[in-house]
């Protein structure tokens, strides 16, 4: 279950995983965009730079695609962006502002058109019927859900109950507060609770003991959840 608070636009993000699989990249609730760039051909565009620029905050991350037009962006603070291509003697395609969510990997391709680089394309970036970038299952509760939906005892971890698979034999266990997680811990496709996984901004959060999530962050500082249910990536797991 990954949450996100908007302090200073940092990232909290607690992940709920259930599995075991090996920690391989940096561990952050970071999103990353990912796409092919293209020619009005149809044939791969190498060396053109892809810039995400935060609408909130003005900062910028890049890549440049390789030989066979492939580009990647990692590590992107969840937020508001406007992305866009540049190579010299194309047009500057642009999308529209989109919105990023933690440890989503968000596809856009761009087709670049001759011309000057004071032209820009308008690029449409639609919702895909089917997520292919990753095999991940799961469900991200926004902010809005977070800040609406009341909280008996304001512990957060019951909103993986939202989840299809997602049950708890002993409710009463969140409707306490309380500094730890304790009890409060769903059974997910049905696996104990002892197979959850709960990260802190990307750092593992679970007591040594019966691997219960060490800390419980107050709801309001909380800004985004992600839980994931099934086809962990390899940057969540227990190790």
């Amino acid at each position: 279950m990954r949450l996100t608070r908007r302090a200073g636009g940092l990232l909290l993000a607690l992940a709920l995983v259930l599995g075991l699989a090996a920690a391989a990249q940096a561990q952050t609730g970071a999103a990353s965009i990912t796409g092919l760039v293209t020619d009005q051909s149809g044939a791969a565009a190498p060396g053109v730079t892809v810039t995400a620029t935060n609408q909130a905050t003005n900062v910028s991350y890049t890549a440049v695609s390789n030989t066979a037009g492939n580009y990647t962006i990692t590590s992107v603070p969840i937020g508001t962006y406007v992305v866009k291509s540049e190579l010299t003697g194309f047009k500057i395609s642009a999308t529209k502002p989109i919105v990023l969510e933690a440890k989503q990997i968000a596809r856009l391709d761009f087709k670049m058109e001759v011309g000057g680089i004071e032209d820009t394309v308008e690029v449409t970036a639609e919702s895909p019927v089917l997520q292919t970038e990753t095999a991940t299952v799961g469900e991200v509760i926004s902010a809005r859900t977070v800040e609406s939906l009341p909280l008996n005892g304001r512990n957060a971890n019951q909103l993986a109950l939202l989840l299809p698979g997602a049950i708890t034999p002993n409710p009463d266990t969140f409707t306490t507060a309380r500094n730890s997680g304790g009890g409060c811990r769903p059974y997910i496709n049905g696996n104990s609770e002892q197979t959850n996984n709960f990260l802190l901004d990307g750092i593992d959060m679970n007591e040594t003991v019966d691997n219960r999530i060490a800390y419980q962050p107050s709801p309001d500082a909380l800004a985004e959840i992600s839980v994931e249910t099934n086809n962990y990536a390899a940057d969540v797991g227990n190790v």
